[in-house]
């Protein structure tokens, strides 16, 4: 019997990605989405051509969005929503599925907000909740949730860019997410001030020449820019624009080292690529919850404070530890991380929860 599947909302593309592996796997998925997402969350910037279950909202406004969501839902067998997206699911009448893409969980249902209030319902409403953000642990445990799986977030090993590194001696660090690291809501900062400072004592310790590539991204990207002047880094910094998923990956290629976000306490996208590149990876990881939920920590070290930053890159220096430690952090996510070892896990809780038979 064909069962057809709708996912609503694709943050950076992860709706994409998912409906795309779960047809190779034989099921029959849609999704709709913002026609105006940004380059990131763009299925143009992976596939050039755009296939048939895609699905562009016809209105840009949210409150229209909202009744464009309820009608297309009861079309299908089995709903998943993401983000803010999912809100609309808990009032079709109709069991669905949702996924913590991270701050919709992490932020928008502590918010005292009609939005914040809703979103925190759509999760408490959901026939289930899938986690994909271990540092959402000891929340999901305080709020009481009883409707909870948690899922790696399935990631794609893409074929590394035919890159030639040009002979140089310099170190090269990408630092791409965005730059938000001040406000009250501390805990789902990026926090890219912890990374600029832990550089800036590691260029004064090393003897090595050390360059590190920032995107121009992020509300605090300015202020970034004055600390780096305060550190006096100017001259270590390379400044470009933001770039799309394989721009991205190419510049991955190229560096030595990613540096990703010192705030959060779980692995993002970003990470996960550069791991799969073999990459080191500078990363705050919560490495209690990142051994519940994996049952095995990674090789990645606790790291959350400029001293902790400067202290790995230093390790990193010692002979042969760029090459270990990139192939230990690969080893680690494609266990975990695989596209198809993860795709059938979510099609077990589809099978499990939702009535895909």
């Amino acid at each position: 019997m064909r069962q057809n599947i709708l996912l609503v909302g694709n943050l950076c593309n992860t709706s994409y990605l998912f409906a795309k592996w779960m047809r190779e796997e034989g099921l029959y998925v849609d999704i709709l989405m913002n026609p105006d997402s940004d380059i990131i969350s763009s299925p143009s910037s992976i596939d050039p051509e755009v296939p048939e279950w895609v699905h562009y909202f016809k209105y840009k406004s949210r409150y229209r969005q909202f009744f464009e969501i309820l009608f297309e839902a009861r079309k299908y067998d089995i709903v998943h929503g993401f983000y803010h997206y999912a809100i609309p699911l808990q009032f079709t009448g109709r069991p669905y599925a949702i996924l913590s893409c991270g701050s919709d969980y992490r932020m928008l249902t502590r918010e005292l907000s009609p939005s914040g209030m809703l979103m925190a319902r759509a999760f408490r409403k959901a026939r289930v909740f899938i986690c994909s953000q271990i540092d959402q642990i000891p929340l999901i445990e305080k709020d009481g949730y009883r409707n909870v799986v948690y899922l790696p977030m399935p990631w794609d090993e893409k074929p590394v860019p035919a890159v030639i590194k040009p002979p140089r001696e310099e170190i090269m660090i990408l630092h791409p997410p965005h730059h938000i690291w001040k406000g009250v809501r501390s805990e789902v900062c990026k926090r890219n001030d912890i990374f600029l400072e832990g550089l800036a004592a590691f260029i004064k310790e090393t003897d090595k020449v050390v360059k590190c590539i920032i995107l121009k991204r992020g509300k605090d990207f300015e202020e970034s820019m004055h600390l780096i002047k305060e550190l006096k880094i100017e001259n270590n910094i390379i400044l470009k624009d933001e770039v799309d998923r394989n721009g991205l990956n190419r510049l991955m290629a190229e560096c030595d080292i990613v540096a990703d976000q010192f705030g959060i306490g779980s692995f993002g996208l970003i990470a996960l690529e550069a791991m799969y590149l073999k990459k080191p990876v500078l990363i705050y990881i919560n490495k209690p919850c990142e051994k519940l939920f994996y049952g095995e920590n990674s090789p990645i070290p606790r790291m959350n404070t400029p001293d902790e930053v400067c202290a790995y890159l230093k390790y990193l220096m010692q002979e042969g530890r760029l090459e270990e430690t990139g192939r230990d952090n690969y080893l680690f996510v494609k266990k975990h991380h695989h596209h198809k070892t993860a795709i059938r896990k979510l099609i077990k809780i589809y099978e499990q929860y939702m009535g895909l038979q």
